[in-house]
């Protein structure tokens, strides 16, 4: 009787958890964001619910296990932005169960609790987990693939099937990013390292067959994406595998991914160095652009650090399994490499974190189960605790509320701007121009009605060009930023606009058919769209 009250007492805690970061979530919901490669992904809901869609020579196409489930969840829930965070938002909720299962069979129970609520509002997972961002569903995934890989460890039944869905579901998470290779030389690294420990130690009972079980998930794994290549990229079996390593490798020159940085030391200055910077504009509505990339993790840096050295010190041998799994996925995407045949540093972004966000919080959870099991002083004990995860959580409210403004501001101009052209007249014939950032996102509003929707940038970024009033075509609707908004794209060179036409509308004709920045609804979001607003005009 005692076991089945605390079995239920923990499920109604992990369910309040569960509750929690729903509301949380749905209260910070973002849908398309600027912070990824959201409307990358989206452009194929058309494709993919209409039948037609292939994979082709874009990175973006290879990521099925990304692609698919959000064009379903937006053809069930229509163009909005709760059906295309509908996918990261099921996998952050899944993940915060996957976590207490975890924590509840690599330390404890209560760890696992500690871990699924520090993780519930770690402030990076808040940022990427209502967006159609790859990093929730990858983690997922991977955190799935783990949680069988712990099972395969401690326990004998069933210990053939746990390994090999560890490895199918390791190499199935490259569907959704190639960061999921990491995992899968993190499960490799273990099993050899585990077994040559056994025939140190001359254990008796040694795990021989882990690995080559888990190299059968891989192979089933790649056999299947084979298949599935082979249906949609014209037969070619291998497409996936060749274009993701031609891409990230350097074959394909690692300049491609341009706007991604391979210092050795950027999680180390982005987790540790930033915290003065994080500090000064905690509770600054307005943080400066420049410095909100020192703030998406807030103090959880600090907390795993301190977690991980208290449990090292008190030679906490249940902890040794979180520890080494954060430890090596955070090493390897500080220093590892995107080759296999050469050394190119793995480039970094701090979404690409979150696949380390959960073993981070487990640690976090591990290290505050241990504490509080002090007997001794446990009052104390339970108010320092308490304090901490109320720090935490307060110290990331800032953060989660900066970066949902900064994307809800920009993303009403964009919808503003989608209804206004949803409801004009013969739409569905015209051609639409926009400037450069705002396609993608505006298409999606569009609900890819049968339009086509160019950008012009004078070629900068591959843009229409548009020096003449003549090149633009007749029943055409238009969108030009205001003076002050040219000027200020020129400055940060986005992508200058000197048609003499973008100040004089009236030049080519051009009729005014909506005035954004009149709008009394858009008062306080056309500061800080600069690229996303602009006045619409019609060409007759």
């Amino acid at each position: 009787m005692k076991g089945a009250k605390k079995i239920n007492k923990n499920t109604v805690l992990l369910l309040l958890i569960e509750l929690f970061g729903m509301a949380l979530s749905l209260s910070f919901l973002k849908g398309p964001s600027v912070y990824g490669d959201d409307p990358f992904y989206l452009q194929y809901v058309p494709s993919i619910l209409n039948g037609t869609f292939k994979e082709s020579i874009n990175i973006f196409s290879l990521r099925l296990l990304l692609i698919y489930p959000i064009s379903w969840s937006v053809g069930l829930l229509g163009y909005t932005d709760f059906a295309a965070g509908f996918y990261p938002l099921v996998s952050y909720l899944v993940l915060i169960a996957l976590i207490y299962l975890i924590g509840k069979e690599a330390y404890s129970e209560k760890a696992g609790l500690f871990g699924a609520l520090v993780f519930s509002f770690y402030p990076l997972v808040i940022k990427f987990n209502s967006d159609p961002d790859p990093m929730l569903p990858l983690s997922m995934f991977l955190v799935a693939a783990t949680y069988f890989f712990l099972l395969g460890i401690k326990y004998r039944k069933h210990r053939e099937r746990n390994y090999v869905l560890s490895g199918f579901l390791s190499f199935m998470s490259s569907l959704i990013n190639p960061l999921a290779y990491i995992y899968v030389v993190f499960f490799l690294f273990y099993m050899v390292a585990n077994l040559i420990y056994q025939f140190i130690k001359k254990t008796e009972n040694k795990d021989i067959w882990a690995l080559p079980l888990f190299i059968l998930g891989l192979v089933t794994a790649v056999v299947v994406v084979g298949y599935i290549n082979i249906l949609l990229a014209n037969g070619k079996p291998f497409y996936e595998f060749n274009m993701t390593n031609y891409y990230y490798s350097g074959t394909g020159g690692p300049d491609e991914i341009y706007y991604t940085n391979p210092s050795l030391t950027f999680y180390i200055h982005t987790y540790f160095l930033g915290v003065l910077r994080y500090m000064a504009n905690l509770f600054t509505i307005h943080v400066p652009i420049g410095a909100s990339s020192y703030n998406e993790a807030g103090l959880f840096g600090y907390a795993a650090l301190i977690a991980a050295a208290y449990l090292i010190v008190r030679n906490d041998k249940r902890s040794r399994f979180l520890l080494i799994w954060t430890i090596f996925i955070a090493a390897y995407m500080e220093f590892g490499s995107m080759s296999i045949t050469h050394y190119v540093p793995i480039y970094k972004l701090m979404r690409f974190t979150v696949i380390v966000a959960p073993p981070l919080s487990l640690v976090i959870g591990a290290a505050m189960a241990r504490f509080a099991s002090n007997q001794k002083h446990k009052k104390l004990v339970e108010s320092s605790t308490i304090l901490v995860l109320v720090l935490l959580f307060i110290t990331s409210l800032p953060i989660d509320y900066y970066f949902y403004s900064v994307n809800h501001n920009i993303m009403l101009v964009v919808k503003t701007e989608a209804n206004a052209l949803l409801h004009a007249p013969n739409i569905t014939h015209a051609q639409i121009y926009t400037p450069g950032l705002l396609q993608y996102y505006l298409e999606y509003y569009l609900h890819y009605v049968n339009t086509r929707v160019f950008f012009y940038d004078n070629g900068a970024y591959g843009g229409v060009v548009l020096p003449t009033c003549e090149s633009i075509p007749n029943n055409s609707y238009i969108i030009i930023p205001s003076v002050t908004d040219i000027a200020e794209m020129d400055m940060e060179n986005f992508y200058p606009i000197t048609e003499s036409w973008a100040t004089n509308p009236n030049e080519c004709g051009l009729q005014l058919y909506l005035n954004v920045y009149s709008l009394p609804v858009l008062k306080h979001s056309i500061e800080g769209a600069l690229g996303y607003a602009g006045n619409i005009y019609y060409k007759p």
